[in-house]
């Protein structure tokens, strides 16, 4: 009871890592626990293989357990393989006791299993006595993958092998080497024995549309080939999802190849047999795994309690009945490509501290800034099949911080000095922009308190914009806010340029003043002596003009009193006028030069 409790919890732990499913119908138990083949016929000494099989019925299933019994009185176990099975974690590791005639498995996968014969485990015995024995299941759980390891148990198969007399076989010769290569897709197999006399090698199968037994492939339209040695006569193919189905009678033809079209998804096996001309036969299976359907499509789903948080978790919940998901692609915004194995998902939940039983498949999206992000993911499963599934997702800035005093005018032999407020522990980005030069940034930390401060002890004049913005300890940044203006100017002239400088400026200002006060009182001189200069011309002019005018009136007068120079009034006239005249011409150049002198 203590081993089937720790098998049950530790199946359950690894149903917790498949996304919980809702149907909408009640379970019914009807997976089942049986071996295959079901019946055989072996003869004592004789080393043989039987598989023990899950069916999952109408469910899908990660884990199970059980104990298997046998009659160690007829026969013996020898080995005990988890090859090819499907399940990858165990509990109990499978193992076998002779002396209580029993076979003891645990074991569950990550990736869920549908199927009506998957391998558990493969058990080889050796017959040691003649009769009919029987394989049965002792007791054994089989849990589905629903995120509760519901137990959908159904029922046990048994199975029933008759053990004859053995013969000793007769020597046979060693066949002729083939001309042309054989495929080794298989490992070579040992010669088989059927009626008649001859030996004839077992088919060796290989298939260039899905070149590996162990991997999962979408083609679900295989081919096979194979050589036919010499002698051969007839050739029977078939294909099923049991590993050791026989074809039955040889009656294909002698062909070398065969494909299938339209497989349907699952495991599957091709056997094909060889019979020769005596009627001896060989019968070889090769198996084959296909997954033509691309995963469930799936919604990115969004976890965040905060819309202004910077690295929200995503979620996805794509699924695959067949070959299980390998990996997902995960795209933001057109960027570079993130594979994320089932593995990775679980180290992404232990650094971020997530419960993968509420978040099956957690990822913490990287830092981004503020805005609407574009999210594509892709689910890829195991023969390569996808499912695309593409959402958008809005991260809003928080409020910027707050400059709460600044000085308006500074000189630029001051500090500058902001203060303001901001997020608890937040990083202060100040952008300090002069017209259309590029700005400056700085950064100011707000350590373990809401209040910032920034101070510029080289500043220089002009006038600045100022702006801040914040990015929160988790990284979330907010707009920049709205500019503050403030003026730098220089220093009065005595502060700028000290005493000393000023003196020797002003004793330069009195030496030109009086240097020009000097020139304008010469100039003054001068002007007063063109002045009195040109008095005494127009003085001397006068005159000179009077004793004319004198010296003309008596010359008239002479010529007058003279009988022969009988000179009319007119010409005396004219005379007077022509004295007049020059005399006002005379009169205007004075004037002239008394203007410009002044």
């Amino acid at each position: 009871m203590r081993k089937l409790l720790f098998i049950v919890s530790a199946i359950l732990i690894a149903s917790l890592f498949i996304p919980p499913r809702v149907d909408n119908f009640v379970l019914a138990s009807d997976a089942s626990l049986g071996f295959s083949p079901a019946t055989g016929s072996y003869s004592v000494g004789q080393t043989f293989t039987v598989r023990i099989v899950v069916g999952s019925g109408a469910h899908t299933i990660n884990a199970a357990e059980g104990v298997a019994r046998f009659d160690s009185s007829y026969l013996t176990a020898t080995k005990v393989s988890k090859d090819n099975s499907v399940f990858s974690l165990w509990a109990i590791e499978p193992q076998f006791s002779n002396a209580e005639g029993t076979i003891s498995f645990g074991g569950g996968h990550t990736i869920p299993f549908t199927g009506s014969a998957g391998t558990v485990v493969t058990v080889t015995f050796k017959a040691i006595k003649v009769g009919t024995t029987e394989l049965s299941i002792a007791s054994g759980s089989i849990l589905a993958a629903d995120g509760k390891g519901t137990n959908v148990t159904g029922q046990f198969g048994k199975a029933t092998l008759t053990l004859n007399e053995g013969a000793q076989p007769t020597p046979r010769p060693t066949p002729p080497p083939q001309a042309t290569p054989l495929p080794l897709a298989t490992p070579p197999p040992a010669p088989a024995t059927g009626q008649g006399s001859s030996t004839i090698l077992a088919p060796e199968i290989s298939s260039p549309t899905h070149p590996q037994t162990d991997q999962w492939y979408s083609s679900n339209d295989p081919e096979f080939v194979w050589v036919l040695p010499p002698d051969i006569v007839g050739v029977g193919v078939s294909l099923s999802q049991d590993a050791d189905t026989d074809p039955g009678a040889a009656t294909a033809g002698l062909i070398e190849s065969q494909s299938f079209q339209n497989a349907p998804d699952g495991i599957w096996y091709v056997h094909v047999k060889f019979q020769d001309k005596t009627g001896a036969t060989s019968l070889s299976h090769r198996k084959m795994m296909i997954d033509a359907t691309p995963p469930q499509s799936f919604i990115v789903q969004v976890r965040r309690e905060d819309p202004t948080d910077p690295r929200p978790n995503l979620v996805f919940d794509a699924r695959d009945a067949t070959s299980g998901l390998k990996h997902y692609e995960v795209q933001i915004d057109g960027g570079d490509v993130r594979t994320m194995t089932i593995e990775d998902f679980r180290q992404e939940a232990l650094l971020n501290g997530l419960d993968l039983a509420d978040i099956p498949y957690p990822y913490r999206m990287p830092l981004q800034g503020a805005g609407t992000h574009t999210i594509a993911v892709k689910a890829i499963d195991r023969a390569g099949n996808e499912m695309q599934s593409t959402r958008e997702i809005a991260i809003e800035a928080i409020e910027p911080p707050k400059i709460a005093w600044y000085p308006l005018v500074l000189r630029d032999d001051s500090i500058l000095l902001l203060e303001g407020t901001t997020w608890p522990d937040s990083t202060v980005v100040i952008r300090i922009q002069q017209g259309e030069e590029k700005p400056t940034l700085e950064e100011r930390k707000a350590i373990g308190t809401i209040n910032w401060n920034y101070i510029n002890k080289d500043v220089d004049p002009g006038t600045f914009q100022i702006s801040v913005k914040a990015i929160d300890k988790r990284g979330a940044e907010s707009a920049f806010s709205d500019p503050v203006t403030v003026r730098i100017v220089p220093p009065a002239l005595i502060e700028r340029f000290g005493w000393y400088a000023v003196g020797l400026l002003l004793a330069g200002l009195i030496a030109l003043a009086m240097l020009v006060w000097q020139r304008k009182k010469q100039a003054q001189r001068k002007k007063e002596e063109l002045v009195k200069e040109i008095k005494d011309v127009r003085s001397h002019m006068r005159n000179v003009f009077d004793a004319l005018d004198e010296e003309v009136e008596e010359k008239l007068k002479l010529l007058m009193e003279k009988p022969s120079l009988q000179l009319s009034d007119h010409i005396l006239e004219i005379l007077r006028g022509d004295l007049e005249t020059s005399q006002e011409l005379l009169q205007k150049e004075v004037q002239i030069v008394e203007k410009t002198a002044k």
